[in-house]
C-alpha cells in the first residue's frame, strides 16, 4: 500500500470511495468531500490517498482553518476521512491520519482539530482538553478534540473556529 497526495483529476473517485464506505450517509460525505476540494476557503488543503494494485483503498482531507488570536503557523482540521468499505478494520485510516499528521508537521502546522470518535483519535494524541470552540454547538462535545503539532500552548488557545465555507454548515457538525 502506497499513501501520496491526490491528484485534482482523482476528485471523482474520491467522492465515489467517500459514497460507497459510508452506507446510508455515503451521499452527504461524498458531497462534503468534492466540496473542500473545490472550496479556495479551505486551501491550503492536504489531500491524502491509500492505493495498492486493487486501487484507490482510502482517503483523507485536511482543511485550513483560522483560529482568534493565533498568528504563528497553519492550522488544519482532517475531515472527512474514509477506506473502502472492503478494506476497513486493517489500519488503512490509521496509516492516512499518521502520514497526514507527519505531513502537516513538516508543513508548520501549528494545531489539528479533529470531530470524531475519541477512542479512535485518541490513539494519535488528540484530546478534548482544550479551549477552542466547534463553529457550531455540540452534543458530544468529548468529540471535538485537537492535536498540537507545533509549539502552541494548547491550553493557551481560545475562541471559536472558523473552518472553509464548504465545512461550517450545521449538517456537518
Amino acid at each position: 500500500m502506497r499513501i501520496r497526495e491526490a491528484h485534482a483529476s482523482e476528485a471523482q473517485a474520491i467522492g465515489a470511495l467517500h459514497r460507497t464506505a459510508f452506507g446510508d450517509e455515503g451521499a452527504e460525505v461524498s458531497a462534503l468531500a468534492l466540496a473542500l476540494m473545490a472550496d479556495a476557503s479551505a486551501r491550503p488543503l492536504l489531500v491524502l490517498i491509500a492505493e495498492s494494485d486493487m486501487g484507490m483503498l482510502g482517503n483523507v482531507i485536511f482543511s485550513a482553518v483560522h483560529v482568534p488570536g493565533l498568528t504563528s503557523g497553519p492550522c488544519y482540521i482532517l475531515a472527512p476521512l474514509a477506506v473502502a468499505l472492503t478494506m476497513q478494520g486493517q489500519g488503512i485510516g490509521s496509516r492516512l491520519v499518521e502520514a497526514g499528521i507527519a505531513a502537516l508537521k513538516a508543513r508548520g502546522c501549528e494545531l489539528l482539530f479533529v470531530l470524531g470518535d475519541p477512542r479512535y483519535y485518541s490513539r494519535f494524541g488528540f484530546s478534548a482538553a482544550h479551549h477552542v470552540r466547534a463553529p457550531f454547538d455540540l452534543p458530544y462535545p468529548d468529540a471535538w478534540m485537537c492535536l498540537s503539532l507545533g509549539q502552541v500552548a494548547i491550553a493557551a488557545v481560545q475562541g471559536q473556529l472558523r473552518c472553509a465555507d464548504t465545512l461550517n454548515q450545521p449538517q456537518h457538525w
